[in-house]
């Protein structure tokens, strides 16, 4: 058995080691080490490019091969792997009229946007729970019209001019969404008007200096297809050279573009070899935006506190890093606390990266975010009772729930906030109770082998925290946990997907380094332990 762990460990090394070679070199990165591809966004960056005309059909017919590859009896679903699900489908059908560009037409374009706006709103409630607004509130308006959903009865259908008085409050990736859809839907009612095309301007001006939105395939193609019916073209060309190049060999796009911030800054924390810095400090260092913050791939993806405090947190891990480009990401995490103690993923920002200024916290509270900013600013160094630290230990402490579970924001399942967040307070000790009730939870929902959705991720995060803990090495919990774990391993190093990240369109996507670290990590204690 300390063969095959030993053999294991190394191959995942291996791969993590190539993997960010791969990131921190010039040339395109191998699909292997990337986000997966999904049948949904596939549909839509096919039906953008059909938009700009003939001139990519070799990326459309590519991306058709896959569509047909990964249909499932029933259909599509929100993974390769399914299962089907009726929006997915409808959207992949659509999809495929993209082998005949001349049939993209509005009353497609449209259609395919009130799936899209129906997929993305499903996850309002998740994303922030009670936030809401009254009953005669512009967002109300807003949400019923994208979603054809009807939240509060007899409200009016909303108007653009609902959608400018409350985008400042719109999360910044749904900003440019939101516009889009709004746009395809008015037209789709009332034609064109000034309004309506000085809107469509405005979206215009959102697209980054690569061509996409937000680097982001939804996203962009859905700015696409609503500023091809504007006849707004002049931005769309470098939009559709951006598809194209962000389209895998085997023909699917992945929701958004990668986390490459997010895998340098863990292998550096992770591995934490010289070699591995020497890749990751310069590679994270040139992230960095002029405000701080970093986004999930640079330089144009928009601000991000979670990986602006992983990306800190690989800096912090390597001990010859200098560290005064390190004051502004520690500022600008500090500012953006919220007063209750806790952190959310995205700011509200002016400008495009990497020249943007984040202003204020806004959305989707998250004890995931929460929990790596606390980290970042404990090996910062700041103390135990400094007031940043105190409020989010309190915040994290108030959200567990009576059966010791935390949730995750942007993962499925609650192993990955729980996990990550009692392998904090082991080291603090700042409530037994809380931490036992977590140690508790884990130790009773490992089903066979395996936690949650049975991803290698949140195997290898609950194994590394029970061992941390002091759950004996040798325990049916641990042995079985360890078996799965090889179970997964493939000859490159790499483990079987699982898809247990969760983009907000209600996609779920692999992150195939990040996977491979967190079982490495629990690899390496065991062995560490056991060989003791």
């Amino acid at each position: 058995m300390q063969q095959l762990l030993d053999r294991s460990l190394r191959y995942a090394r291996s791969f993590v080691h190539q993997g960010i070679t791969s990131i921190a070199g010039e040339k395109p990165v191998p699909s292997a080490y990337l986000i997966s591809a999904a049948p949904v966004p596939t549909a839509l960056a096919m039906l953008a490019l059909a938009a700009g005309g003939a001139g990519h059909i070799q990326n459309i017919r590519l991306g058709a091969d896959y569509l047909k590859n990964t249909r499932l009896s029933q259909g599509w679903g929100n993974t390769p792997a399914g299962p089907a699900n009726n929006l997915a489908a409808a959207i992949c059908s659509k999809g495929l009229t993209a082998l005949d560009p001349p049939g993209i037409t509005p009353q497609l374009i449209h259609d395919a946007a009130c799936l899209v706006a129906k997929t993305w709103t499903q996850d309002f409630d998740r994303l922030a729970p009670g936030w809401l607004p009254k009953q005669n509130s512009p967002l109300i308006k807003l949400l019923e019209a994208i979603s054809g959903k009807t939240l509060i009865p007899t409200l009016e259908t909303i108007t653009l001019r609902d959608f400018k008085s409350l985008s400042h409050f719109m999360p910044p990736y749904g900003r440019p969404t939101m516009l889009a859809v709004t746009l395809i839907k008015e037209w789709n009612r009332h034609g064109k008007d000034e309004e309506t095309i000085a809107a469509a301007k405005e979206l215009a001006g959102w697209v980054s200096a690569d061509g996409s939105w937000c680097e982001d395939v939804v996203v962009t193609s859905m700015a696409v297809l609503a500023l091809s019916l504007a006849g707004l073209t002049e931005p769309l060309n470098k939009a559709y050279d951006w598809l194209s190049e962000t389209q895998y060999d085997h023909g699917g796009w992945p929701a958004f573009n990668q986390l490459t911030n997010w895998a340098a800054g863990w292998a550096a924390q992770i591995v934490g070899s010289p070699q591995i810095y020497q890749l990751t400090t310069p590679y994270l260092l040139r992230a960095i935006n002029q405000d701080g913050s970093l986004g999930t791939t640079p330089p144009n993806s928009y601000p991000d506190l979670d990986d602006t405090a992983i990306g800190l947190l690989g800096l912090l891990s390597d001990p010859n890093v200098p560290l005064a480009p390190l004051h502004k990401p520690r500022d600008l995490l500090l500012r953006l606390q919220n007063s209750d103690g806790s952190w959310g993923t995205f700011p509200s920002f002016t400008g495009l990266p990497p020249g943007c200024s984040c202003d204020f916290p806004v959305y989707i509270k998250s004890a995931d975010v929460t929990l790596h900013v606390l980290q970042a600013l404990l090996k910062l160094g700041f103390p135990e009772t400094s007031l940043p630290v105190t409020r989010a230990l309190g915040w994290l402490t108030r959200c567990q729930h009576a059966d010791g579970t935390w949730d995750s924001t942007w993962f499925l399942g609650q192993t990955y906030a729980t996990a990550q967040i009692i392998d904090l307070l082991l080291d603090l000790k700042p409530d037994a109770e809380t931490t036992t009730r977590g140690i508790n939870y884990l130790l009773g929902a490992q089903k066979n082998g395996h936690w949650d959705r049975g991803s290698a991720g949140e195997t290898g995060l609950a194994l590394y925290t029970l061992l941390k803990a002091g759950t004996y090495p040798h325990s049916t919990t641990i042995t079985k946990g360890l078996d799965y774990l090889i179970s997964l391993q493939t000859s490159d190093g790499s483990f079987l997907p699982f898809y247990s990240g969760f983009y907000a369109s209600g996609l779920y996507y692999e992150e195939p380094l990040s996977e491979a670290m967190a079982a490495l990590r629990a690899l390496e204690l065991f062995l560490k332990l056991t060989q003791k």
